[in-house]
């Protein structure tokens, strides 16, 4: 039995695999929580919004039809509700740049990441990194590979800082890093990012992923909506 402390409380958390997990034959990556800790956060199940992954409701919500008639949906798929539970752990993990935090959850993510093709992370502004030390999205899914084929333009205004309108009138500010060949090497590119608000940022990653050639299918993956 392995047995380490929980990232959350400090408590012993035994992070020896499942037999499920091991009969999968899939790569392991033990829990960093504890049961209680993981209480904590709700779980998104049962019906979503097909479009940006939001609890409650299978049809297409009202965001989402607005990005519908711009063009196709991105099919976003998320794992968490952002409630005040994970909006106080983002803020620490983001904000208060603790990076203890950094693998919570990898061994959830990592189980709904099974077959989404080619990774491709949704990168932090250079300043940020500065700040922070990290870049939270490596951090959150570093048992995965990820691709870094995007990098992002800094901006006047960090996202966190603005309102809905203001995220939503945010130009593009990413540019693809590799060229058209290497991008239809694959048939698939999930982007992961930690949040889901808007779909701004998503939606403008996906758009320059396709202004550079790549002729197959873009969805995403985040940890919360």
């Amino acid at each position: 039995m392995m047995v380490m402390r929980c990232c959350g409380c400090d408590r012993h958390v035994d992070r020896s695999p499942t037999l499920k997990a091991l009969l999968a034959g899939s790569k392991l990556i033990a829990p960093r929580l504890c049961s209680s800790c993981l209480a904590r956060f709700k779980m998104i199940t049962g019906a979503t919004c097909p479009g940006c992954g939001r609890s409650g409701d299978a049809r297409i919500c009202a965001d989402c039809r607005q990005w519908e008639q711009q063009g196709r949906l991105l099919h976003n798929r998320a794992l968490f509700v952002y409630d005040a539970a994970m909006k106080q752990w983002i803020y620490q993990y983001k904000g208060l740049g603790d990076y203890r935090l950094h693998d919570a959850f990898q061994d959830l993510i990592a189980a709904q990441l099974q077959n989404a093709g080619t990774l491709v992370a949704i990168p932090s502004e250079s300043k940020h990194y500065d700040v922070r030390g990290f870049d939270p999205i490596q951090g959150l899914f570093g048992g995965l590979q990820l691709q870094p084929w995007l990098r992002k333009s800094p901006t006047a205004k960090p996202q966190a800082q603005k309102n809905r309108r203001e995220r939503l009138q945010t130009p593009q500010s990413f540019t693809v890093l590799v060229p058209a060949a290497k991008l239809n090497q694959t048939k698939q590119i999930t982007l992961v990012d930690d949040l889901y608000t808007t779909g701004r940022t998503l939606y403008h990653a996906r758009d320059a992923l396709v202004a550079a050639g790549f002729q197959g299918t873009v969805t995403a993956f985040t940890l919360i909506r």
